[in-house]
């Protein structure tokens, strides 16, 4: 049997034979196994679209090899409607370091506040006290010994302070 890329492109406006298009769909199948092998935080850098996610989150979920082979199938399915190969680039991309995948830092207005909260200011803490109630100004509390404990556990400040902030943000909405 010959390998499936030294057979011969079509011309333009030719229908690809038989052979080429169980080569291409080998190839898709091959690349979707690869896929469902990746750990989450991998897949996770990939740009895919929802319904491709979900599919190959259930082939990794399935445990049963005849159902995980339905399951990458239907991933294929969605593979083949989009541009697989730039996928596959990618992910060569992705794996081998030669692409740093970062999402943007969200800041949010409650930071400083909750900084000045993580370096104990009581004053951020009273001029909170007109906002909220006593028991959730209570859990406000708690979740800053939580955090201050953790900076002198060794963990950076920036880490610690974001569970203040993500209160703080829940709470003004």
């Amino acid at each position: 049997m010959t390998d499936s890329s030294d057979s011969p492109k079509p011309a333009p406006g030719e229908r690809p034979s038989k052979t080429q298009i169980k080569a291409e769909l080998e190839r898709v199948k091959q690349f979707c196994w690869r896929l469902v092998e990746l750990t989450p935080g991998q897949l996770a850098k990939l740009e895919l679209p929802p319904d491709l996610k979900a599919a190959l989150d259930e082939a990794r979920r399935l445990t049963s090899p005849p159902a995980r082979n339905r399951q990458v199938m239907v991933a294929c399915r969605y593979l083949q409607e989009l541009d697989w190969q730039a996928i596959c680039a990618e992910l060569e991309d992705i794996l081998h370091g030669r692409k740093v995948v970062t999402k943007p830092p969200t800041v949010s207005a409650e930071t400083p506040l909750a900084r000045s909260l993580l370096t104990g200011d009581d004053e951020s803490l009273h001029a909170l006290s007109d906002r909220f109630g006593r028991e959730e100004l209570k859990s406000l509390r708690q979740i800053v010994r939580h955090a201050q404990k953790a900076v002198q556990d060794g963990r950076p400040p920036e880490q610690a302070v974001k569970p203040i902030a993500d209160w703080l943000a829940r709470r003004s909405k």
